[in-house]
């Protein structure tokens, strides 16, 4: 997932392609199938992962007790 990152931060997503995120991530091209569809499987799990640890941080963010002035 992070060589996806780091591929689409560098490519954008319409250039970066399968084969440019397992040379990021050190495997073969055939390995990322085993964990992946697709290009667009991959970025549905990364906005989906991302998303979440937002919403973690605004939960945790907001069961803080803030203090009054």
């Amino acid at each position: 997932m992070e060589a996806a990152v780091a591929v689409f931060a560098e490519k954008g997503y319409p250039r970066g392609r399968v084969s440019d995120i397992a040379k990021e991530a050190g495997i073969s091209y055939g390995q990322v199938y085993n964990y992946f569809k697709n290009k667009e499987h991959i970025l549905f799990l990364l906005f989906r992962e991302r998303w979440q640890r937002f919403i973690d941080y605004i939960e945790k963010t907001r069961s803080r007790e803030i203090p009054h002035p």
